[in-house]
Order: structure tokens, then sequence, then C-alpha cells
């Protein structure tokens, strides 16, 4: 049966459960990861990002975006799987995650800067402080778009 344990290469029994089981399981701890914590840069860098800091980060995310995610595999490989002597879900979806967090970082700056500077301002006139603000107002508004760019980064680390 398809969805039988893979048995080993000698055996009668073959399967594919264990291989979907495996990518489900690396796809929530990455999506675990690198969902809140691009999420919270990309709406660190858009609303609050006019510094030093924010303008070298910027450039962190744009070279994390364009590396290759060999490399991050390579990287996971070299300081986590060497330490603990042995390779697990974990070492693979701690690699997922950092590959994740720059795609959603920038798709959630890119959409907090397209929300209209009229609902930011309508914010400011009912009294809401600048974090309420990003919270309530422009986040809501940009969440279609975080959405978005949260399913694409699930979809390239699958």
């Amino acid at each position: 049966m398809l969805l039988n344990e893979g048995g080993s290469p000698v055996s009668t029994i073959s399967g594919i459960r264990h291989a979907i089981t495996g990518t489900i399981y690396a796809t929530l701890i990455g999506g675990s990861i690198g969902i809140p914590a691009g999420v919270i840069v990309g709406t660190y860098l858009a609303e609050f990002g006019e510094n030093s800091f924010a303008d070298a980060l910027r450039v962190v995310i744009n070279t994390r975006v364009s590396i290759p995610t060999i490399i991050t595999g390579v990287v996971v490989l070299a300081f986590i799987v060497t330490r603990v002597s042995h390779f697990s879900v974990h070492a693979g979806g701690i690699a997922l995650g950092l590959v994740m967090i720059p795609l959603v970082a920038r798709t959630t700056e890119e959409m907090i800067l397209l929300v209209s500077p009229i609902y930011i301002e309508v914010g400011y006139a009912l009294g809401l402080t600048r974090m309420r603000n990003t919270i309530s107002i422009v986040l809501t508004n940009a969440s279609k778009g975080i959405a978005s760019g949260v399913l694409l980064a699930v979809a390239r680390i699958m």
C-alpha cells in the first residue's frame, strides 16, 4: 500500500507515510519559528525602521533572501547536527524556519508600507499609541497580504 510505513530497501513492503509525516513535522517546526519572527522583523522595519540598525537588518534580510536554501542547510548541519551527533526533524525544522524568516519579513514590510496613511492618521486621531495603532490598524489592513506571503514561504520550504 502506498501509505504504509517505508521498509528497508530489500523489503517488499514500501510506502511514503514516513516521508509525509516528516514533511509535515518539519514544516510545522519551521513555520512556528519563521512566521512569528518574520512578522515581527517586517513590522519593525516598516514601522520603526528609520535608523542604522534597521538599515543593517534590511541588508541582512535582502542577503538572506538571495542565499540558496542549501547553504542554510549546511550551516544548520555544521552548527546543530554536528553538536548533537545525529540528524533530526528538529534540525530540519530550524533550517526551514531560517529560510522562512526573510521571506515573511520582506512580505510583511512591503504590505505594511502599502497601508494607506489615512488609516494610520485615523488611529492617531482616536488617541491610539503608536504600538496599538500598528497592531490594531496597520497589521489588520495588511493581514491579507501578509497571509499571502506566509503561504508562499510555506510553499517554498515544503
